[in-house]
């Protein structure tokens, strides 16, 4: 009798996997997908630790579109570093080897304001802060710790506010 052998093709593994922070809480992932005939998608795993196992460890987004060569993960940590491995999902359950880590670092969420200043009448205003929705003012005898002295005016909703200038010199 004669035996036929079928040999799956192979599942190709993604190269040059980038990472690019594109908003305080996002990443955008990009790769160059290669050739590989069985492939039905891709999965992500992604972690705060450089030295997790995609295999184990790590958070995962599936992409279902086999020729995808970009994806954006959301839901991410302002100011903070994430590690990301990509891999190739193929016919009858395979996958391909890990590409090599990719990382990025997300902005700040919400960055101090800038740009303050004090009139002698006592309006204290700032440049906007992104995301910011409210600030809080603290205000004091020059010198004050504003983490345990002072006095706070909070909820405030515009870039400007008034302080009371009775007292201080």
């Amino acid at each position: 009798g004669v035996v036929y052998t079928f040999t799956q093709p192979a599942c190709v593994k993604p190269s040059s996997l980038t990472a690019t922070a594109s908003a305080w809480n996002a990443v955008d992932l990009t790769w160059n997908i290669g050739t590989s005939a069985n492939r039905t998608g891709f999965q992500v795993k992604y972690s705060t630790d450089g030295d997790f196992d995609p295999e184990t460890e790590g958070q995962v987004k599936n992409v279902t579109n086999a020729t995808a060569n970009t994806t954006n993960i959301t839901g991410l940590l302002g100011a903070t570093t994430y590690y990301f491995y990509l891999r190739s999902v193929c016919q009858a359950g395979s996958y391909s080897a890990w590409s090599p880590i990719a990382s990025a670092t997300t902005p700040d969420g919400c960055p101090a304001p800038t740009g303050l200043a004090v009139t002698t009448e006592g309006v204290v205003s700032w440049t906007a802060s992104t995301n910011a929705t409210t600030y809080t003012v603290k205000y004091g005898l020059q010198g004050f710790d504003p983490e345990n002295e002072g006095t706070a005016i909070s909820g405030i909703a515009t870039t400007t506010a008034t302080v009371p200038t009775a007292g201080f010199p």
